[in-house]
């Protein structure tokens, strides 16, 4: 058992992550409040959760990332459409497209684009022969209507 410092109830340990610093090998606040105390820091400044988003899954800062989505004209580097999927009741941001092998950044493409190239596996040979699909049959083919 062990007492949360924010809240003050005694709780088991297993409501406690773990953290190597402390004495006890657990964090002082229990997930409860420290998920609460999150919940508000992401609240009162919602930046924090994609800075630190990017920061840790690209090493991109959120000036870069506005940089490059104002040199694309805040559009897809792909189809030059402005994102259109919402999330929690506003539009989503422009995904950050890399090189999965390298780790390069290429661009910022909206969910439909990047959803479509992560489905083709990002597979030139996938990517042209899709593209040869679509130009032998057009984009509207009426041939097999159900």
């Amino acid at each position: 058992m062990k007492t949360c410092c924010r809240c003050g109830v005694e709780k088991t340990a297993t409501l406690f992550s773990p953290n190597s610093a402390n004495s006890d090998g657990l964090q002082s606040w229990c997930r409860d409040c420290r998920n609460e105390r999150a919940r508000e820091r992401y609240r009162n400044n919602p930046n924090i959760k994609r800075k630190e988003q990017l920061k840790r899954k690209f090493g991109l800062s959120l000036e870069k990332y506005d940089t490059i989505a104002l040199s694309q004209g805040n559009t897809c580097a792909i189809c030059r459409q402005p994102e259109t999927k919402l999330e929690h009741g506003s539009l989503r941001n422009l995904s950050v497209d890399h090189n999965h092998v390298t780790g390069a950044l290429r661009g910022l493409l909206c969910c439909n684009c990047n959803y479509a190239l992560g489905c083709l596996k990002e597979n030139p040979e996938t990517i042209a022969a899709l593209l040869l699909y679509v130009n032998k049959w057009g984009s509207i083919d009426t041939r097999f209507r159900l």
